[in-house]
C-alpha cells in the first residue's frame, strides 16, 4: 500500500489470498499507516516517481479534460506546407526536410486538398524516386477537421486512424485547406488550456484578498454618442480603480485588451467599486442624457 498508493487493492489481494475474515480489521489500520507515513515520507509512489525523474508531473483530476477547452482555432496554426500532386517523391522528400516535417498536404492547381503524403508513404514505395509522385503515394480524401473542433476530439481521431497530421479545412470553402494540426500542437494546446486554468483557479484567491464588499463585476452598455465610442479601451481615460474584464458585441466575447475598438451598445463587464460605477457610468453617458 505505501509503495504503490493502491490502498483498498492491497486489502483485497491479502483478503483474496487467506480468506480470513479476522484479518480485515488490522490490515485496514495497517494499510491506513502505511499510506499516510508514505505520503509523508515520499510524496511519489513507485509508478509516479520514475514519471517525474524524466520531467513528467500528473496533474490533478480537474485537468484531465483541460484540451476539450481549446479549439484547433485557437492555437494560431500558420498555413500549411503543400506540395503538388504532380511533384516527385524525391522533391517532395526534399521539402519535409527542408520543414522538419514528416508530412504534407497535397494540393492541386486550383487550391483543392486532394490528399496527405508522409514519409512513411515514401519508405512504403521504396524512397524517393522521380519516377513516382506524390499522386501516386498520398492517402487521398484523408479524415479532416475544423478550426472550430476541440482539440481533444481531433486528438481522438488521430489515435484511431493511426496519423500524426490532420487537414484543417477553411470554415467558408471545406475544399481548401487553411492548416495543418500535428501532434506536436496538442503539447501547444496542454499548455495553452493549463495556464487559462491556472489563472481562473487563482481568481477567486486573488479577488478574496483584494477586493471588499463594494468591490463586484457589473455591465454597462456604451449609449450612441459616448465619448469612448470609435476609441479604443487604452485611448479612454477610466475612472481609478476601475478594471474592465470582457466586451459583449452581439453573439461575440472579446477580451478587453488595450487594441479594442468600442462601439455603440457593446456591453462592458467591469471589475470595480460603487463609487468607480458611479464615475463610469457619469463620464460614459452622453452629457444630454445626464442632465
Amino acid at each position: 500500500a505505501g509503495v504503490s498508493r493502491a490502498s483498498f487493492t492491497s486489502i483485497l489481494i491479502v483478503f483474496e489470498i487467506t480468506g480470513d475474515y479476522g484479518l480485515v480489521l488490522p490490515l485496514m489500520v495497517a494499510v491506513a499507516i502505511a499510506t499516510v507515513l508514505a505520503n509523508r515520507l515520499h510524496p511519489e509512489s513507485a509508478y509516479t516517481a520514475p514519471l517525474v525523474r524524466m520531467g513528467i508531473h500528473a496533474v490533478p483530476g480537474d485537468h484531465i479534460d483541460l484540451l476539450t477547452t481549446v479549439t484547433i482555432g485557437d492555437l494560431g496554426l500558420g498555413p500549411p506546407i503543400v506540395v503538388a500532386p504532380t511533384d516527385t517523391l524525391t522533391n517532395v522528400e526534399g521539402v519535409l526536410r527542408r520543414n522538419r516535417i514528416h508530412g504534407a498536404a497535397v494540393v492541386a492547381d486550383d487550391g483543392k486538398l486532394v490528399g496527405v503524403v508522409a514519409e512513411s508513404d515514401i519508405i512504403r514505395l521504396g524512397g524517393a524516386s522521380d519516377l513516382i509522385t506524390a499522386a501516386d503515394a498520398m492517402t487521398p480524401h484523408p479524415v479532416t477537421v475544423s478550426a472550430d473542433l476541440p482539440v481533444s476530439e481531433a486528438l481522438e481521431r488521430m489515435a484511431v486512424l493511426g496519423v500524426g497530421r490532420l487537414p484543417v479545412l477553411d470554415r467558408h470553402d471545406p475544399d481548401r485547406i487553411e492548416a495543418m494540426f500535428r501532434r506536436d500542437d496538442a503539447i501547444a494546446a496542454y499548455h495553452l488550456a493549463l495556464g487559462t486554468a491556472a489563472r481562473v483557479d487563482q481568481l477567486p484567491q486573488r479577488l478574496a484578498t483584494r477586493t471588499s464588499e463594494s468591490t463586484r463585476y457589473f455591465e454597462f452598455e456604451i449609449p450612441p454618442g459616448s465619448v469612448a465610442v470609435g476609441r479604443r479601451i487604452r485611448e479612454v481615460s477610466w475612472p481609478e480603480g476601475c478594471i474592465v474584464v470582457s466586451v459583449h458585441r452581439g453573439n461575440q466575447l472579446l477580451v478587453a485588451s488595450g487594441d479594442v475598438e468600442l462601439r455603440s451598445g457593446d456591453a462592458l463587464t467591469v471589475f470595480c467599486d460603487d463609487a468607480a460605477r458611479r464615475r463610469l457610468i457619469e463620464r460614459l453617458t452622453p452629457k444630454s442624457d445626464t442632465a
